[in-house]
């Protein structure tokens, strides 16, 4: 996927945005409550998404 409008600025609480896969967001994310989200998010999915490491 790719933004096609829109801007970002890098500021306190977020330093990056990116398109990642789900397994990748989970790694990256620093927050328990980010990755509890991430997680909800993905069981909404159904979370079929290959090497997914999305356990409660």
């Amino acid at each position: 996927m790719e933004a096609t409008s829109g801007a970002f600025t890098p500021n306190r609480e977020v330093d990056d945005m990116r398109w990642s896969p789900l397994a990748e967001a989970e790694r990256l994310l620093t927050r328990d409550a980010d990755r509890e989200l991430l997680r909800r998010f993905a069981a909404c999915l159904g979370s079929a998404e290959p090497g997914a490491a999305l356990e409660g």
